[in-house]
């Protein structure tokens, strides 16, 4: 089963994401960075729904350090506050969707459930990229496009 960690400070809405995803996702909860990355360093999650403001540390923050160290787990953005700059920097942060709480619970499955199989497809693209790579498929290709420039270098 597919595993999503939930980070929030609020045990209403990691109840309510719990009891949203439990029947096809095994859902962690963290509610700190250490947790986090703690979480992160035992398991392979799919997904992170990250709330924004958290008591001792900042989800924007965490969401940065983040994109370091696993850079194509797809993280989802919670917040009770939906300013368009706090929105603006997740996005650029690398956060593949914002959602405002309180969340429609139909919204939170489908956006979990596609950044899931957008990673997942993304992940298999890259794979075949490098398979095409190393067996020399790739450059047996004619031709100086652009793409072929781009993917054989």
């Amino acid at each position: 089963m597919k595993k999503i960690l939930v980070v929030d400070d609020e045990l209403g809405v990691i109840e309510s994401l719990k009891a949203i995803f439990y029947q096809r996702y095994d859902v962690y909860t963290a509610t700190c960075v250490d947790e986090v990355f703690q979480v992160l360093e035992q398991n392979r999650i799919e997904l992170l729904i990250l709330d924004i403001i958290l008591p001792k540390d900042d989800g924007l923050e965490i969401l940065s350090q983040l994109r370091l160290r696993y850079p194509d787990t797809p993280v989802i953005m919670l917040s009770a506050v939906s300013s368009t700059s706090t929105i603006a920097e997740a996005i650029r942060l690398g956060a593949v969707e914002f959602n405002t709480k309180p969340f429609d619970v139909h919204d939170v499955r489908i956006i979990a459930d596609k950044a899931i199989q957008s990673a997942n497809e993304r992940r298999h693209v890259e794979a075949s990229r490098r398979e095409a790579i190393k067996t020399g498929f790739l450059h047996q290709i004619p031709g100086d496009s652009v793409v072929n420039r781009t993917f054989l270098h």
